[in-house]
């Protein structure tokens, strides 16, 4: 219920102007023409002030920018190609006789895709190794060049991060006929 008559009970003051006054309310009334703006009224004449202002002046003050993650690097065993063909003859016997060069190589790229899969495989299984992320497959980066690893830590946490026995890095690289190369971290490859 809003009213416009003048209240006769109110105080004069003198300057003040002579309006009727609205009551918008049971406790706030206000002389007609002097009621405060809505808040998008408040907002659009802020904004026109702002924008007569220079912004060389403005005092807003940036966000600072998010630290990047750190790269996902792996403590891992690098296979090699020249491994890998000792691992298949070991454990599956040599390449099929009678076949030519041509033959040989289209062979040999069939069974290297083969023993990615199976050389990691094994040394999860037979030296209880950890599964990094869920993968059974870790691909890591040297360089420009693109390789399967045995991954033994990673630096995605404190838990993982922890470095293997030396005992079990030897065992390891022995049975995969990698003797001598000792795991170095590196870059796991976006696939």
């Amino acid at each position: 219920m809003s009213s416009t008559t003048p209240d006769s009970s109110a105080p004069k003051v003198q300057g003040a102007i002579s309006a009727p006054i609205t009551t918008t309310s049971k406790r706030v009334a206000f002389a007609a023409g002097t009621a405060p703006g809505t808040a998008r009224a408040r907002t659009t004449a802020k904004s026109s002030s702002r924008r007569t202002r220079p912004s060389s002046t403005s005092t807003h003050r940036r966000r600072p920018r998010p630290r990047p993650r750190p790269r996902h690097m792996v403590y891992a065993i690098m296979l090699t190609e020249k491994g890998m063909k000792s691992f298949n003859d070991a454990h599956f016997g040599p390449a099929p006789p009678g076949l030519n060069e041509e033959e040989y190589q289209s062979w040999w790229g069939n069974e290297m895709e083969a023993l990615y899969s199976i050389i990691p495989r094994h040394c999860l299984n037979r030296f209880d190794l950890r599964n990094m992320d869920n993968f059974e497959l870790t691909f890591v980066r040297d360089g420009d060049h693109e390789a399967p690893a045995i991954v033994f830590a990673d630096n995605s946490s404190r838990r993982t991060s922890s470095l293997p026995d030396p005992e079990q890095v030897a065992a390891v690289a022995k049975y995969i006929h990698q003797e001598g190369d000792e795991p170095k971290w590196y870059r796991v490859a976006k696939m």
